[in-house]
């Protein structure tokens, strides 16, 4: 019995391994070869999915930003340049490259900077001229005996390296039939196409999957090339989402703009974008610069997503595996309100317009008073978000842009308030206990420095106000001390950053006798007028008005009103305003300032009342200021003296909802500079619709077009 248990285990066992070894023969004699082609045919590439970057709304439902389809044409290597036999990089202008970044076996390859390829065309050839800088780490031993027996320390070193590249026959034909089709010159394309093959010694790009070398072709061309693929092999169209954005300049500087990421930012954040790796830049993707765009960028930004699949010999998926979804950025609702933002970019361009002269720049900033949102930020001279790259040389060149059009000048050019600052120079004159019906005599020459003004004769607070007599507020000035005055101003936030949530913001500059000894009375005389050591940023002006108008609370300025997800999802709903702090102001004075600010444009004397008579949609009170400061020529670099202009205050005057902060700069003594900017101001008020002011219903303006949202 034992016997036959032993003899069935082995027939058992026989008959498995026969079973196996049959299998294996099947597999590897008979089946051998069609299995051996499918290994080479069929392999497993990982695709990395694009996302969509969050769209950014208006308060009023008005679409701002948005990403769109769009097409590019990007080279394969592995299909354009001829194999190599042997070589790891299997294409001939690759290994050229990687013979001219060859470094020895003591140094490690860690970057390739300064690229620079030109094209020479020398008989029937094509010669690229390449050259880079070659970063390498190599191991250096300590200086001295003791050197010997130390680990060496590992140093960076740069190398120029340049070479002579010659472009295969084969690739020259193909890229002629591009050249052709998208009207690019031949030299500047092989060039990209270079350019692409240093990326992936870089290790940014694959030489399995395109590398772009023409952006933003049209449909029809998509699908000639892909209908035409013997003309153009090694080459085909990719998408991509593009930056859209549907109102052009509308706040330009508010929302701000992307550009191509360069070789700083693919090193900073190559690996992954604020510790997220699915946000990671990779070759050709946009990366904010400037406004909400980059200060929310982590909101905006989407997530990729990833894709295991199985390819074949041409890279062509043929079964997917496993996928991540994309994830797209959240929406961004903005306080803006467009109606308000238009209305004061076409006062800025009416000034413009009105003053005859292109260099005339200013900006606007309107805020609501009880919460700190803005609802407009106008700067001018403004650019179109969707021309901007093409704008951007003559944009930037300091020649042929002279006011800078890329700054924000809302918050980012800080200039002398002027007589605007009166109104400081009344609430620390009033809380270091004047009386408010205290009067001084104007006698058009001040008693330090015989500086002038308009003779007034006998000036009480609210009439120093209402007409600007600078005597009245030099003796409230001195009356008060200079300290006191800056102080009051830092705490009604001028000289300090507002903290509002974009970039570019600049601090202003507010002096004081504790800060810039010495001290003379002079510069309290200057400073009283809003000269000398004073600047504030538009921005800045309309929160102090806000301050006057609402009581004392000082908000911060916002403009992120609430964060929604691709879904719908309020992943972060509006929230109530709190005052960043409350601004001591004696309740009589403030009364006194508020009717003295509205008798500036509705009563007899008022350094505005010319300006505004006839207005009648609502009453504004506000305050006007001149002031000098020295500038430079760019162009010719001589110095000059530049007037500014300004109005500032609060509207409707009876129940306040907005402040609001106008300047204009380069203006001529014979403009009136601060009646000027309140004529801008009328335009504003008479442009923009009374249902607009905070408080009231708001109804999309715009409604989204089903092409933009299905885009989600």
């Amino acid at each position: 019995m034992y016997h036959f248990r032993i003899r069935a285990m082995l027939i058992v066992i026989f008959g498995a391994l026969l079973m196996v070894a049959t299998r294996l023969f099947y597999l590897q004699i008979i089946e051998g070869h069609r299995y051996e082609q499918y290994a080479e045919n069929v392999r497993l590439a990982t695709h990395t999915l694009p996302t969509l970057r969050g769209r950014i709304f208006s308060a009023d439902g008005v679409l701002l930003a948005a990403d769109l389809p769009a097409f590019d044409v990007g080279v394969r290597y592995d299909q354009l340049d001829p194999p190599v036999p042997g070589s790891r990089w299997r294409t001939a202008m690759l290994d050229d490259l990687r013979k001219l970044a060859e470094v020895r076996r003591d140094e490690e390859l860690k970057a390739i900077r300064g690229l620079d390829v030109s094209m020479e065309h020398r008989g029937d050839r094509w010669l690229a001229i390449v050259g880079f800088d070659l970063v390498v780490e190599r191991a250096q031993r300590r200086p001295g005996l003791l050197g010997r027996f130390l680990q060496p320390v590992e140093v960076e070193a740069a190398e120029r390296r340049e070479g002579d590249i010659e472009v295969p026959p084969s690739v020259i034909e193909r890229a002629q039939h591009l050249a052709e089709v998208t009207r690019e010159p031949l030299d500047k394309l092989l060039a990209r196409i270079v350019e692409a093959g240093v990326e992936i010694l870089r290790e940014r790009a694959s030489a399995r999957q395109p590398i772009t070398v023409v952006g933003n072709v049209g449909y029809p061309l998509v699908r000639f090339i892909e209908c035409r693929a013997d003309l153009f092999e090694g080459f085909g169209a990719t998408r991509r989402a593009a930056r859209s954005y549907p109102c052009g300049p509308l706040a330009c500087h508010t929302i701000g703009y992307l550009t191509v990421a360069d070789e700083d930012d693919l090193h900073a954040h190559g690996g992954s974008y604020h510790g997220d790796p699915a946000k990671r830049l990779l070759l050709g993707d946009e990366i904010a610069r400037s406004g909400v765009e980059v200060y929310h960028d982590d909101i905006l930004r989407g997530r990729r997503g990833q894709e295991l699949a199985e390819v074949d010999y041409l890279h062509r998926k043929q079964k997917a595996l496993d996928r991540t979804a994309p994830v797209p950025g959240h929406d961004l609702h903005l306080t803006l309100d467009t109606r308000w933002q238009r209305a004061a970019e076409h006062a800025l361009q009416r000034a413009a317009n009105v003053l005859g002269r292109s260099t005339t720049a200013g900006a606007i900033a309107v805020i609501d008073l009880d919460t700190g949102a803005v609802l407009a930020v106008a700067s001018h001279p403004g650019y179109d978000l969707n021309t901007f790259r093409r704008d951007f040389g003559r944009l930037s060149s300091a020649k042929l842009s002279p006011d800078k059009p890329l700054l924000n000048r809302g918050i980012g050019i800080p200039l002398p308030p002027g007589s605007v600052f009166k109104i400081v120079d009344a609430v620390a004159a009033t809380n270091a206990g004047m009386s408010t019906t205290q009067t001084y005599d104007c006698t058009g020459e001040f008693r330090i420095g015989h500086k002038k003004c308009h003779l007034h004769y006998t000036m009480d607070l609210a009439g120093a106000i209402q007409k600007s007599c600078n005597i009245f507020f030099w003796e409230a000035a001195l009356q008060a001390g200079a300290q006191r005055l800056a102080d009051q101003a830092r705490e009604l936030g001028l000289g300090a950053k507002t903290g509002i949530d974009t970039t570019g913001e600049r601090a202003g500059h507010i002096a004081s006798p504790r800060d810039h000894p010495p001290w003379y009375d002079g510069d309290t005389l200057n400073m009283a007028i809003g000269q000398g050591e004073v600047e504030a940023t538009p921005l800045q002006v309309a929160r102090m008005m806000a301050a006057v108008a609402n009581g004392g609370k000082l908000y911060r300025p916002y403009l992120k009103l609430k964060v929604v997800a691709a879904s719908g999802e309020e992943v972060e709903p509006p929230q109530p305003a709190a005052p960043e702090r409350i601004v001591e102001i004696r309740p009589d004075a403030l009364d006194v300032i508020r009717r003295a600010m509205k008798s500036v444009t509705t009563e007899t004397g008022g350094t505005c009342y010319k300006t505004f008579r006839g207005f009648s949609r609502f009453s504004v009170a506000g305050k006007t200021g001149t002031a000098e400061r020295p500038a430079i020529n760019p162009i010719t670099q001589q110095h000059y003296k530049d007037n500014v202009g300004w109005f500032a205050g609060f509207a409707p005057a009876d129940q306040p909802r907005v402040a609001f902060a106008v300047v204009l700069e380069h203006l001529k003594p014979e403009d009136s500079a601060g009646d000027t900017a309140g004529r801008v101001a009328r335009i504003l008020f008479e442009t923009v619709p009374a249902e607009r002011m905070p408080g009231q219903p708001t109804t999309p303006l715009m409604p989204i077009e089903p092409g933009i949202a299905a885009a989600r």
